[in-house]
């Protein structure tokens, strides 16, 4: 097994932080769970074996590495208070939420400071999908992706530190829109999920008073469709009325001549 398939970093259940193997106590006594899974984990360290976390219960966690190293990116970004974006300007920040969700959609990262919001994706096995994307750029939120998929899973926090803090070269502005077709019957109801969203989204700041405006004119409008769309009680006694009249002068004058 290479070593950018072990796992090195594993989740302490004390401190919730991401744990390096040779941080760690030997065996169960590592008191550590899977970033991935969420199981036991074992700290695998003996002199003939490459350092490594093992599941307790012996099964193998398919994504146990990249949930790693994407939970100990986020990590990195909780800790410090600066990062460096793509147009090599260092924005500082105060207050830093990790997967705090906007609408229906949770960033990795949402950076802030007195005068600007910065949204954080990292990439480690999947890209932003076009409905992230395109809900980002809809509502005009400065967003980078960093692209950390081809780092070895065995890297130090230090030089993911490096990486995800200072470095610009594999960090990118989200500004434009996917290209998908509206009339791809594949993705047509993705599509239209994504505007009602945003619809939503948008209508988020409306005021109590609007809302019970709007309520008002819906119930007028909803009143007057109905009673447009009813025939009044007197007219519907007035019908019955004449059609018991017509009946009675029917059978007055043409049943009883039909006798003679």
């Amino acid at each position: 097994m290479r070593i950018t398939e072990l796992l090195v970093y594993g989740r302490n259940m004390q401190s919730e932080k991401m744990i390096f193997i040779d941080d760690a106590v030997n065996g169960k006594k590592c008191n550590c769970v899977c970033p991935g899974c969420g199981e036991v984990l074992i700290a695998r360290q003996g002199q003939h074996n490459t350092p490594h976390f093992a599941h307790a219960n012996g099964d193998q966690c398919a994504y146990a590495g990249e949930s790693a190293m994407h939970q100990l990116a986020k990590e990195i970004i909780a800790e410090n208070s600066f990062i460096r974006l793509p147009d090599n300007v260092v924005f500082s920040y105060s207050e830093s939420a990790i997967e705090k969700k906007i609408c229906d959609f949770r960033p990795d990262a949402i950076l802030t400071n007195a005068e600007k919001i910065v949204h954080i994706e990292i990439f480690v096995t999947h890209k932003v999908g076009f409905n992230k994307r395109n809900f980002f750029i809809a509502h005009g939120l400065t967003t980078i992706e960093i692209d950390i998929s081809d780092l070895p899973r065995g890297i130090s926090k230090d030089e993911l530190k490096n990486i995800i803090i200072d470095e610009i070269s594999r960090k990118q502005y989200i500004r434009e829109k996917s290209d998908l077709s509206l009339f791809n019957p594949a993705l047509h109801e993705i599509v239209i999920t994504e505007a009602v969203i945003e619809d939503a989204c948008t209508n988020i700041a409306v005021t109590s008073e609007a809302i019970k405006e709007e309520a008002v004119i819906e119930e007028a409008v909803i009143e007057e469709d109905y009673s447009g769309s009813q025939t009044p009680l007197y007219l519907k006694v007035l019908g019955i009325g004449i059609i018991f009249l017509l009946a009675s002068w029917f059978v007055e004058n043409f049943l009883q001549r039909s006798r003679y």
